[in-house]
């Protein structure tokens, strides 16, 4: 029966899930597998037709797709200090080997030597009582303002790629007072 006003159908709808809700999660739950195999058959009969229709959509859409990524990484930036915090440990590690000429050869995680969860405690455990995750990388020129990670043993004394790595294993990283980091760097 076709409706003249689509509240009607909505209202229906309604009044029909709630006099049939726990047929129809039964139903969704007993299916739910089914779904999932078929969209996992499909998927792997068509993954030429699914690659050419991503290629597609995101040239059509790129700009959008990079303004939502862009939006989302900034507010993920803002509320999870352990994605913050491995999105800067990722972007530390690979430009130091790449500013001392080399390639970034193996993930993050194997050349920092732990998780990213496991050196969030490692940092943590070697905070003084006025650090916290909020004040990391904060600088105004006074001490115990903002703090900064810091290499024990400086990147500039490696000779070659294997000592540059190790120098950016977890046990050679520590928080450090922004204003003591930089004022070391200066010289």
């Amino acid at each position: 029966m076709p409706y003249k006003n689509p509240e009607d159908k909505k209202n229906n709808r309604k009044k029909y899930y709630l006099n049939n809700k726990e047929k129809i999660n039964e139903y969704v739950k007993n299916n739910k597998d089914i779904k999932k195999k078929s969209n996992k058959k499909y998927s792997e009969n068509n993954k030429e037709k699914i690659k050419l229709w991503s290629k597609e959509y995101y040239l059509t859409n790129k700009e959008k797709i990079r303004e939502y990524k862009r939006l989302y990484t900034s507010n993920r930036m803002k509320s999870d200090p352990l994605f913050k915090l491995t999105k800067s440990i990722r972007t530390l590690i690979g430009n130091s080997i790449r500013r001392n000429g080399y390639k970034k050869l193996s993930r993050t995680e194997l050349i920092l030597g732990c998780s990213f969860e496991e050196f969030k405690v490692h940092i943590e455990s070697k905070f003084e009582p006025w650090m916290t995750w909020d004040n990391r990388g904060l600088y105004n020129g006074t001490e115990n303002y903002g703090w900064d990670i810091d290499h024990i043993i400086p990147l500039d004394s490696a000779t070659n790629e294997d000592e540059l790595l190790q120098l950016n294993h977890y046990s050679n990283l520590q928080p450090l007072c922004s204003k003591v980091n930089r004022d070391i760097k200066k010289y």
